[in-house]
């Protein structure tokens, strides 16, 4: 079962366009390009309790669907700080949390380094498959 498993996982990967499945695992498709998105479906709310290096944020509400991010290629100056690494493709929700946790941090990127403050967590990132449609419209899968 394990087998047939990979084979059609394979099968599935060498039958999406170059283009597409060159950008899923290349580790110089490590920026993510961020796009507004409209649902077009209702989206259930719900209430998670959310963990990060600023603390345990407990009856953070997931308001709805609100960017897709795609893993990305950015050229131009500048040098990144960290080794390229392939990224996945992540939808982000709008949340609500009453908490604040103001932290300041220093962030080095390839545009230099800012020493800014958090204020309170807007969106909340899961890793997301995504299947893009044909030209009419339809989705194969």
């Amino acid at each position: 079962m394990r087998h047939r498993l990979a084979s059609a996982v394979v099968g599935l990967l060498l039958s999406v366009p170059l283009g597409a499945a060159y950008a899923q695992f290349d580790p110089d498709f490590n920026h993510l390009e961020c796009y507004s998105i409209k649902a077009a479906q209702k989206f259930v709310r719900r209430t998670v309790t959310v963990e990060t290096q600023f603390g345990v944020h407990t009856g953070v509400e997931v308001l709805k669907p609100s960017r897709l991010c795609l893993p990305a290629n950015k050229t131009g100056p500048g040098t990144d700080p960290l080794p390229p690494t392939p990224v996945n493709h992540f939808l982000c929700y709008k949340v609500k949390n009453a908490i604040r946790f103001p932290t300041n941090v220093r962030l080095t990127d390839q545009f230099g380094t800012l020493r800014e403050q958090t204020k309170r967590p807007r969106l909340l990132c899961t890793p997301v498959v995504k299947v893009v449609a044909s030209p009419n419209g339809a989705f194969l899968e």
